[in-house]
């Protein structure tokens, strides 16, 4: 697979574009088709670390996109407004460093809530995977837990 990013936007748009394409490769033919899986964008803020811009979709197993490759490129699926192009371009912006901008994609088969993707992000990505994956995992499940929490509050008369 290959990531493409349109920083003048996929028609010449306002918005930063970015588009997940699948390629056919050596091993097709021994993965489960057609690809369903959560896909993740992060625009890192360089700066602070602590305003990322995140952007997420899961697979449409119906799309073409998504299918067996048959040729040399898929039709890319992806974000066509990812980020407002004014946000790299005002001086001092938090996303851009040395002239250049980090983007991490994930892509993972366990649906990840939105609500915990910002601290998924800032996992250190030079840890093993293993490790990235088992942070990922107890954070998932404790947000599970979250939701089913009850606030019981006893009034004695």
């Amino acid at each position: 697979m290959c990531i493409r990013l349109y920083l003048n936007g996929h028609d010449q748009s306002t918005h930063i574009s970015i588009f997940l394409i699948l390629m056919p490769g050596d091993f097709d033919a021994l993965l489960d088709w057609p690809f369903n899986f959560q896909i993740i964008f992060c625009l890192y803020d360089v700066i602070k670390q602590e305003n990322h811009i995140l952007e997420s979709f899961q697979s449409n197993t119906k799309s073409k996109s998504f299918q067996r490759p048959r040729s040399k490129l898929n039709i890319g699926s992806g974000i066509p407004k990812f980020i407002p192009k004014s946000i790299i371009q005002q001086d001092n912006s938090p996303y851009v460093c040395d002239d250049s901008i980090y983007i991490k994609v994930m892509i993972t088969k366990d649906c990840i809530p939105s609500l915990i993707l910002p601290t998924i992000m800032n996992i250190n990505p030079a840890w093993p995977i293993y490790m990235q994956q088992e942070i990922i995992q107890k954070e998932i499940k404790k947000h599970k837990m979250q939701r089913f929490k009850l606030n019981l509050t006893l009034k004695l008369q």
